[in-house]
């Protein structure tokens, strides 16, 4: 239950994050800012970081039955949602629900993205169940993912596929968390991993103006330095914001909706 309670703090900072930052970007259209570099780096991939660490864990022996349930349970939770109220949103502010399934209006793109990754995942790990060393999972890994950018690459688009490939990464580094015990330690207990992250974070904000894209590589060293310091300090963490993690899928659906629309306020912030 402790994990369980700072892992649903760590999604409640992250879908607070997401709605901050998209009242900063659609409400009040301030972008370009340190903020706006700093939050997006980080946010989606460690929700899909979060995903990864609990997408499989009801997988015991991948049986048809278990695939069958899970496939389900995944479409229902992730899928419905994209095709329902994301349509009923494009409908609302264009006029077509079409633009929200062919990407033309964002803001619910990882929902697909997610399930995308979901099943990438989920063919990486039924693979290195039939190849039982764990080594192999890291090769079937790079192997598969490798094969997949190529396709892209060679020309195999579809709306949401890239946003997919660029959260993977993210996605499936949970996904070890979970499976195997020297990743979790590497990412919860090691100083050196810790302190690399604070540096880095630290040395990419300081240069973002002559590195505009510099934080589109912190993800994962941001994701690290989160953890470590929700572990230690998870006592003092507002039990709130676990309330709000639990609920983190539901708000990151509806929140589009109640995005006022305030530009003057720009105005009273420069």
């Amino acid at each position: 239950m402790q994990r369980l309670e700072y892992f649903d703090k760590l999604k409640g900072m992250a879908i607070l994050l997401v709605v901050m930052g998209h009242l900063a970007e659609h409400s009040i259209n301030i972008v370009g800012s340190p903020f706006n570099a700093l939050y997006a780096s980080f946010h989606m991939p460690l929700f899909m970081f979060l995903s990864g660490v609990f997408a499989y864990r009801s997988f015991t022996s991948y049986s048809a039955v278990e695939v069958g349930l899970w496939m389900k349970k995944k479409f229902l939770r992730v899928l419905v949602p994209f095709i329902t109220v994301g349509g009923f949103y494009g409908l609302v502010n264009s006029g077509n629900p079409l633009d929200v399934y062919n990407g033309t209006l964002g803001g619910y793109w990882f929902l697909p993205a997610l399930f995308m990754c979901m099943l990438l995942g989920f063919t990486i790990n039924k693979l290195s169940s039939i190849f039982t060393p764990p080594r192999l999972t890291f090769i079937i890994l790079l192997a598969v993912y490798g094969t997949i950018c190529a396709a892209y690459v060679l020309g195999m688009r579809f709306p949401y596929f890239l946003s997919a490939l660029k959260m993977f990464p993210y996605f499936y580094l949970g996904a070890l968390f979970t499976r195997f015990g020297r990743v979790k330690r590497l990412m919860v207990e090691s100083n050196s991993a810790y302190s690399v992250a604070v540096v880095t974070t630290i040395v990419l904000f300081l240069f973002w103006h002559s590195l505009p894209h510099a934080f589109s590589f912190t993800g994962m060293f941001i994701i690290i330095l989160l953890l470590q310091l929700f572990i230690k300090y998870d006592a003092k963490i507002p039990c709130m914001l676990s309330v709000v993690g639990r609920y983190s899928l539901e708000i990151y659906i509806f929140h589009w909706f109640f995005l006022p629309v305030m530009p003057g306020v720009k105005v009273y912030m420069e």
